[in-house]
């Protein structure tokens, strides 16, 4: 009997792939590099089982997993494969794409019901760090033996040790779609300590995740987005994640793809571990503030996040013409608005949300409109009226602001303007990001374009961040 022929799917900064071989070739499986340009449809077809690796795929450009998930023909070759019994397993940035196309989904399979969101390493109430995190974790088997794919060789309880080693990991949703996971048993593995012990607080849970929550399956079993590592060595030996969740897929395709059987044993024994079912990521509270200052920062450096973006939307049908974005700052002050001018010179000054060598700021100030920024010599500069740039007749320009709601990262500038460079009237930033679409047609028609896309969710996860039509300078 030929060992069964799992695919690999490989994107663009897909690094993960080597370890993930190895780790299938090793519980008896063979593992087939498919390249998402080089015929991975048929591949995918031809395989018994499916695994998106590690990585950081098109640079996590937009959202991590974003654009790979966008990938239609590819993602319906996935979706036809656990449509008809055969394993999927989406680790860590291939959590993040399987994620984002829907592959795994709570009550509705049309609907984005999950976010993972910026880490949050958070205790007693206070966020500890956020972004990237790297570091050895456990996660506990949850549901009973031969629940799901991919825990047929182990009990529940079962703890296993493994690697994360993301900045996007935090799993968020509604309270009503986790009580809907937790009730079908689609919630697989929870971060634990090494005990087995489930606590909210960091270390945990190592990137705030709802519930704990390191891997879900979809009603099913047979489809599962993780970010843990499973596939990591252990000091050169063989990993429990190697050794009981990529053996229990293996032995999941040795019977034939079918859990039915077992499941008609186990059918009501619910994850039954208390822990508040709380939405732990808070959304920004607006500070006390007397005026606001916004800064539209472009790149004076080549735009690669908005040329993916843009491309990415071309590939689906939408006829842009152009396509960039700036980074947009929200600075909250306390103070008198006729120094509205000079503080925003001093923000600029400071370098520490714009890098005059390689951003053009555009700041609205109050009583003053639009002002740009006219640089004097290295990191120096003065604000001076803005003379805005027209779109040629017949061209439509309809811009669109995405922010995450917990603004981890305006959180931690409006710190350091107050902490750090004692620029005390700073107090509140946020941050986010203006996509700015160019469509050579009517302005209702670019509308339409543009509904079409907010529709879709291609520029922000409703879960875990706002999307709204902005005015044009």
């Amino acid at each position: 009997m030929k060992p069964h022929k799992i695919a690999l799917l490989l994107f663009p900064g897909t690094n993960r792939y080597i370890e993930m071989y190895e780790a299938v070739k090793y519980v008896g499986m063979s593992p087939m590099l498919v390249h998402w340009n080089d015929n991975a449809v048929q591949k995918i077809l031809s395989s018994v089982g499916v695994i998106i690796p590690g990585g950081f795929t098109y640079r996590d450009r937009g959202r991590a997993g974003l654009v790979a998930s966008r990938n239609k023909q590819i993602m319906d070759a996935i979706r036809e494969k656990i449509k008809h019994g055969n394993p999927f397993l989406g680790v860590c940035n291939g959590a993040q794409i399987g994620l984002e196309a829907k592959l795994v989904t709570a009550k509705n399979p049309d609907k984005l019901e999950m976010a993972l969101a910026r880490n949050e390493r958070i205790k007693d109430g206070k966020i500890l760090g956020t972004g990237f995190y790297d570091t050895w974790v456990h996660v506990k088997s949850v549901q009973p033996l031969g629940w799901h794919a991919f825990n047929l060789i182990m009990p529940k309880g079962k703890v296993l040790q493994e690697i994360v080693a993301h900045g996007e990991g935090n799993f968020q949703m509604e309270l009503d779609t986790l009580g809907h996971l937790v009730k079908h048993n689609q919630v697989a593995f929870r971060y634990c300590d090494k005990d087995g012990n489930i606590k909210p607080d960091y270390p945990g849970n190592p990137n705030g995740s709802m519930y704990n929550i390191a891997a879900v399956t979809n009603k099913e079993g047979n489809a599962m987005i993780m970010m843990p590592h499973p596939e990591n060595l252990d000091h050169g030996k063989p990993s429990d994640g190697m050794l009981n969740l990529i053996a229990s897929m293996k032995k999941y395709i040795d019977l034939g793809c079918d859990l039915s059987a077992l499941r008609g044993d186990l059918e009501g024994l619910h994850d039954q571990d208390t822990v508040e079912l709380s939405n732990r990521m808070q959304a920004y509270k607006l500070p006390e503030h007397d005026y606001i200052l916004e800064f539209y920062v472009t790149w004076l450096t080549t735009d690669n996040e908005g040329f993916s973006i843009g491309t990415m939307l071309n590939d689906l049908g939408y006829p842009i013409e152009d396509f960039s974005r700036q980074d947009y700052w929200k600075i909250y002050v306390k103070g008198d608005q006729r120094d509205a001018k000079q503080l925003a010179e001093r923000i600029i000054n400071s370098s520490e949300i714009i890098m005059t060598t390689k951003h053009d700021p555009v700041v609205c100030v109050p009583r003053e409109s639009y002002l740009s920024w006219k640089k004097t010599g290295r990191g120096e500069g003065y604000l001076e009226e803005h003379t805005p740039e027209r779109l040629p007749p017949g061209y439509r320009e309809v811009q669109i602001l995405t922010m995450e709601k917990q603004n981890l990262v305006g959180r931690s500038k409006q710190f350091n303007f107050s902490e750090r460079l004692g620029i005390k009237e700073v107090v509140g930033v946020e941050f986010g990001k203006l996509w700015k679409p160019v469509f050579k047609m009517s302005f209702g028609d670019a509308l339409e374009q543009v509904r079409h896309i907010e529709k879709h969710n291609h520029l922000s996860n409703p879960v875990s961040m706002t999307e709204e039509r902005y005015d044009a300078i």
